[in-house]
């Protein structure tokens, strides 16, 4: 609501006390889409007009301090500098702001991805972004066919209106009115005229409160006296305009970017403990196998008293238990000597006792993984501090584009086949 035409008329009351008959001395631009209007006053020598054309975010604000930037910068309309700030206005019904030079005057276009900055002079006009000669045509017969106001004058035009004209005659003329009916909620039978110019004053006059609901990121900008009693929501109240605005700039651009490394961290968080949830799955249908080292070992045991009736060529043997009392077959490689194979079948009963062995330190390392992740991503979900995200993502390893900064987390384990069964 920072945009609505209404504030717009009282930011520019606020700047007109501030910064009438002084001198605009530079205008450049070091930041993309913002030009700045630098204007000496007797406390800030580098006090600078910002007109910021961001296409989600344009407005028009100021620093009391502004440096220019020695590289990467770039001047505008030079040739008509330095020069008095004569006047500040608006446009009847449109967010145009109209700054009177000796020498020229300077629009701001406030509208969406085609906001803008234009100088006339006369004949001569100068565009801040490039557009092109069809564009530069409809500005200038736009700009001639629309009165500007004083700011007051403006407020008592619209008031005036509400008074005498219908309610469609005033929606058909005030394209904003139909947001401030959205917020006072008028009802069939309603006295809207009377509602309606008390959200005109209250945006006016009331202190202006910057509402930001931290779990939904949906940020406002409103008077005082519509603000609910919401807990879930931070309040901050201001007197003056660019007071409300900066706070509100700067705590949409800080809990955005929060928000969105939460949504990350979240995505992250989630990624690692399904993974590590899989392997959990995985050791454990591996331990419940239990280890085979003891079946190897007999196998291998069995065979080495047998080694003898190993015969070449052959891939299995069937020898007689003696303590059981039962023939047992082995499988062999009949391409491995009789030594060999009892070696082998001893080394699988040794890697078989390693590997369950890694199995369970595994096991008990990921599950206390997944529960410290899983406490992560229910913590996260609860924290506002903008420090406190930043420290969570580097307990993590985070870098910030959300990469890790050594090996991914979690243990790697290999998986053994034996006798062409998974283990």
């Amino acid at each position: 609501m920072y945009n609505n035409y209404l504030y717009l008329l009282r930011g520019i009351s606020e700047l007109r006390s501030k910064l009438l008959n002084s001198e605009v001395i530079d205008i450049f631009t070091q930041e993309k889409d913002k030009l700045f209007l630098r204007i000496p006053t007797i406390n800030y020598p580098d006090f600078a007009l910002i007109l910021s054309n961001n296409a989600q975010q344009p407005y028009f604000s100021f620093k009391n301090e502004i440096k220019k930037a020695k590289k990467n910068t770039r001047d505008f309309f030079t040739e008509y500098l330095p020069s008095r700030l004569a006047d500040i206005s608006i446009a009847s019904n449109d967010r145009i702001i109209e700054l009177t030079l000796n020498r020229a005057k300077i629009y701001f276009m406030i509208r969406g991805a085609r906001s803008n900055v234009v100088l006339i002079a006369g004949t001569e006009f100068h565009s801040f972004k490039k557009i092109d000669t069809q564009e530069v045509i409809e500005i200038k017969s736009e700009i001639i066919n629309t009165e500007f106001l004083n700011p007051s004058v403006s407020l008592v035009r619209i008031k005036n209106d509400i008074g005498s004209l219908s309610l469609d005659e005033i929606i058909s003329k005030y394209r904003f009115i139909n947001f401030l009916l959205n917020k006072i909620e008028v009802k069939s039978g309603d006295d809207w005229r009377s509602k309606l110019l008390k959200m005109i004053d209250d945006i006016s006059s009331k202190e202006i409160a910057v509402t930001i609901p931290y779990e939904t990121g949906e940020f406002d900008f409103i008077p005082s006296t519509l603000v609910s009693s919401n807990l879930k929501q931070k309040q901050y109240f201001y007197d003056d305009y660019f007071s409300a605005l900066n706070k509100f700039l700067i705590s949409k651009t800080l809990i955005t970017r929060d928000l969105t490394t939460k949504k990350e961290l979240e995505k992250y968080l989630r990624k690692e403990i399904d993974k590590i949830f899989n392997k959990l799955n995985d050791l454990k249908a591996r331990l419940e196998i239990g280890s085979r080292e003891n079946e190897y070992s007999y196998l291998a045991n069995l065979l080495l008293i047998n080694i003898n009736k190993i015969r070449k060529g052959h891939d299995s043997i069937t020898v007689r238990d003696e303590l059981s009392k039962q023939d047992v077959t082995i499988t062999i490689d009949k391409s491995l000597s009789p030594n060999q194979n009892v070696d082998k079948l001893f080394e699988k009963a040794k890697s078989e006792k390693i590997n369950y062995q890694k199995s369970s330190f595994l096991y008990s390392d990921l599950e206390l993984k997944y529960k410290k992740l899983s406490g992560l991503l229910g913590r996260l979900t609860a924290l506002e501090d903008h420090n406190e995200i930043l420290l969570l993502k580097k307990e993590l390893g985070i870098k910030s584009n959300m990469e890790l900064k050594t090996e991914e987390p979690g243990i790697n384990f290999r998986r053994f086949l034996v006798d062409k069964k998974y283990h």
